[in-house]
């Protein structure tokens, strides 16, 4: 699994295109950390809760949990979300019910996968996302198809059974 992720991590790398490998951080990347941090630790919490408990109760919470947050620090900006026309509305529901459907599954399926191996199967959502844009005329570099066949390698790597 270390291996894994490792090599997860440097197709990451070329997949994102960077250049130079600067270690240099703004905002936006400690915002990113921030985010891949607290994704870590969801990963880690799932894998330990999802044993025990039913996955639609432990998304019910998530959705909760975030509803409430994402609701004051909206009232705390202006409340601008509040007087939106309907279809914003009802775009904002539908996103609503797929991540709430997302989350029940990701619960259900920790309860078989260990977080490390989880971690290295959400690393493929930028071979995804690659592959979505590849169909629609977007055009890559070779180091970023590179990057895409490590993540597929780590995820390969992650489940080899010794």
């Amino acid at each position: 699994a270390l291996a894994g992720v490792a090599i997860a991590f440097a197709g990451l790398i070329l997949v994102s295109g960077a250049a130079g490998l600067s270690l240099s951080f703004d905002r936006g990347q400690y915002l990113t950390l921030a985010g891949a941090l607290g994704a870590a630790f969801e990963i880690v919490l799932i894998g330990r809760s999802s044993l025990n408990a039913d996955p639609r109760r432990i998304a019910i919470v998530q959705l909760a949990t975030v509803g409430v947050i994402s609701l004051a620090v909206e009232a705390g900006r202006g409340g601008a979300m509040f007087s939106m026309a309907p279809f914003p509305l009802a775009a904002m529901l539908g996103m609503g019910l797929a991540t709430a459907f997302v989350l029940v599954a990701q619960n259900w399926a920790q309860r078989t996968v260990p977080a490390n191996r989880a971690t290295l199967i959400y690393a493929l959502e930028p071979v995804w996302v690659a592959l979505v844009g590849a169909a629609f005329g977007e055009v890559f570099a070779q180091a970023q198809v590179l990057g895409g066949a490590l993540i597929v390698v780590s995820v390969v790597l992650s489940q080899w059974k010794a």
